[in-house]
């Protein structure tokens, strides 16, 4: 045992963090937000969706004429009109693959007439994990959209759905994986740092600001000067 005592703070070769700079009030990272809503009408229901778009056929008496929606030309004779535009029959097609519009369902992107499967397959959202098209609710957060059942904590798969949740290299996990993997810990007291508590870096090591007290008196040090021996903090009475 060394009963010399250490030497005064300004001899030590480890310069100890200056009040203003060694406490940071910045909380934890805090659980992340998401949207949980269904997606829009067209993926969600599009049977609902497609019934809004009504057609209906005519014929064009011969001394009238009108300009077809798809090649431009004029109509004469029967059309069908969608859209508050008329259309020769033949040209009522799916802008994809091509598959008349007359007897199905359809809907309108960009100015362009897409059959129902078209039109999931190109506008649909899809979950970003299972790759398939979000029917019903979803969960939007971080730029993706997921199915509710497909968002869960990579780590032990549990739902997050509704739940908080916290990101780490763009994974998801659920609030007790995370702390539990990487959350700091208090080097006196040895708990984690909640959401909202102030905690400081020091020695090496995180403290919360309560926690951060000379070893022998309890006084507390963060905010001043302190001095270290072993790697815990004292006072400069008991240093």
């Amino acid at each position: 045992m060394n009963s010399k005592p250490p030497p005064a703070a300004s001899s030590m070769n480890s310069k100890p963090p200056p009040a203003a700079s060694s406490m940071n009030s910045k909380p934890p990272p805090a659980a992340s937000s998401m949207n949980s809503k269904p997606p829009p009408a067209a993926a969600a229901n599009l049977a609902a969706s497609l019934s809004k778009f009504q057609k209906t056929a005519g014929h064009v008496p011969a001394n009238q004429s009108s300009v077809c929606g798809g090649c431009h030309e004029k109509i004469s004779g029967t059309y069908v009109t969608a859209l508050g535009k008329q259309w020769h029959p033949e040209h009522f097609v799916c802008g994809s693959c091509g598959n008349s519009l007359r007897n199905s369902g359809f809907m309108e992107e960009n100015d362009r007439l897409f059959c129902e499967k078209c039109y999931v397959d190109f506008f649909a959202k899809k979950c970003d994990v299972c790759k398939k098209v979000i029917k019903g609710e979803s969960v939007s957060t971080a730029n993706q959209t997921f199915h509710s059942s497909c968002f869960r904590c990579c780590r032990c798969t549990m739902p997050l759905a509704g739940k908080g949740f916290h990101i780490e290299d763009g994974m998801f996990y659920c609030k007790e994986d995370y702390e539990a993997l990487f959350a700091f810990k208090c080097s006196a007291c040895n708990g984690q740092m909640e959401v909202g508590e102030a905690w400081l870096e020091a020695l090496d090591g995180h403290w919360h600001e309560h926690c951060f007290v000379c070893t022998m008196c309890k006084v507390p040090l963060s905010g001043g000067k302190f001095f270290s021996k072993l790697g815990r903090p004292y006072c400069k009475t008991h240093a």
